[in-house]
């Protein structure tokens, strides 16, 4: 969870959940969950990121990018920021 910072702890998902605490809104920056992530590749092995995509272009290295997945709020969200997700990982959107 985060908005221009990490916000509480990373939330694992090896069992299936319910719910889920989210944390953070508003001024975001991607930079900050990709250098987490980065920095903890041997922790985690993925990364999905929920979002509207309005937001900085962030920085991802090639061995980031391959375990990344943009989920999209919507179709016209995906529409609009997917040609930079699609170059920094795989993008889908939520069917409403």
């Amino acid at each position: 969870m985060f908005d221009s910072e990490l916000q509480g702890r990373p939330v694992t998902m090896k069992k299936a959940r319910k719910t889920v605490n989210i944390a953070g809104r508003g001024g975001t920056s991607f930079q900050p969950i990709l250098s987490f992530f980065r920095e903890n590749t041997k922790i985690y092995d993925g990364l999905i990121i929920f979002t509207d995509g309005y937001a900085p272009e962030p920085d991802v290295d090639a061995g980031i990018k391959r375990r990344t997945v943009w989920v999209c709020t919507n179709k016209e969200t995906y529409e609009t920021h997917r040609n930079w997700m699609i170059s920094r990982g795989r993008c889908c959107y939520i069917n409403e």
